[in-house]
């Protein structure tokens, strides 16, 4: 593009001696740096990440997992009942997440946990990256973390909030808060899972995406 190095800097809005630094003194990049450059450079998505996870003879797992970015798109809190999950497009923001090599090709979004309902395992605050049950064609699975929406029957109002997801020696299917305050730790129960699916409503309950990661920000 026939740009200095600095007048790169410049237009990627990063620090003046970044490329520098990368270059001569070997410096490990900053995630959000590479994502600069390759928009204001016009690289291919990826093109930077993906290379700076390469030397050789070294695997990139040596250096840092190949990043992918997953939307922000809405929130998960107990008790707070809303006409949708999801945000306006316009709120969405992104994360980035290393790529698992689950559930290839599958589309990742992230939701904001606000509240204390899985306090144990997800802060009020983190991020959790979720992949929907229909788009994996699977059941969940004993153990697993999951988005539920629950219907409320008086408006079309719904409340999105995360469980981990059980079955007990009766076969009912039991969604477990994981959390410290009193309030937040009455189980959801479903007391027929021949009449469940997860793509499919069971009386106001659907079990709407598989937790595959999370992110938070340490205090």
């Amino acid at each position: 593009m026939n740009l200095s190095e600095r007048a790169a800097c410049i237009k990627a809005d990063v620090g003046l001696n970044t490329i520098r630094h990368i270059r001569v003194r070997g410096h490990a990049p900053k995630i959000d740096n590479l994502r600069k450059l390759e928009t204001a450079l016009e690289a291919p998505h990826n093109y930077f990440v993906e290379a700076a996870t390469r030397d050789e003879g070294i695997q990139p797992a040596s250096k840092f997992p190949v990043i992918e970015t997953a939307y922000v798109k809405g929130a998960v809190q107990a008790g707070v009942w809303k006409e949708s999950m999801e945000w306006p497009p316009s709120e969405w923001t992104q994360v980035f997440h290393p790529i698992d090599g689950r559930f290839p090709g599958i589309e990742r979004i992230g939701l904001l946990v606000q509240g204390n309902s899985m306090n144990r395992v997800y802060p009020s605050g983190s991020v959790v990256i979720v992949v929907r049950f229909s788009d994996i064609a699977r059941l969940p699975e004993n153990g697993e973390r999951v988005i539920v929406l629950r219907r409320c029957q008086i408006s079309s109002e719904y409340e999105a909030t995360v469980k981990r997801f059980t079955s007990d020696e009766k076969g009912r299917i039991i969604l477990w808060p994981e959390s410290t305050e009193p309030e937040f730790q009455q189980p959801i129960i479903i007391d027929d899972p021949n009449q469940y699916n997860s793509d499919t409503e069971y009386g106001d309950i659907v079990i709407f995406g598989l937790v595959v990661g999370s992110y938070r920000v340490e205090n």
